[in-house]
């Protein structure tokens, strides 16, 4: 089962709320998109509605293939070279 929940995100440079999608648990094998999402950062990004900046959002989420038969609790660990690539301005940390 996968678990979408909308948070509220405040943007760090203007101040501007926004909503964000969070998933609390992603199961890759009923939507392999969301894997792909997760590879590429897509899925822990929000766009500022004002400003346009971006920023990586780190929370935690139960990760779960049912075909490999992995279930795990996991958040993702980003370096600043990582935080490069994705072009965001900084992280965002979420319950």
């Amino acid at each position: 089962m996968t678990c979408p929940v909308i948070k509220k995100v405040t943007c760090p440079n203007c101040g501007t709320e926004g909503d964000f999608i969070i998933y609390s648990t992603i199961n890759v094998t009923l939507h392999p998109e969301l894997q792909k999402k997760m590879g590429s950062g897509e899925l822990f990004i929000w766009k500022c509605p004002k400003c346009g900046n971006k920023y990586f959002c780190n929370y935690p989420f139960l990760y779960h293939d049912m075909e490999k038969g992995i279930m795990q609790s996991l958040s993702v660990d980003v370096s600043e070279e990582g935080l490069k690539e994705l072009g965001v301005n900084g992280i965002i940390e979420l319950d």
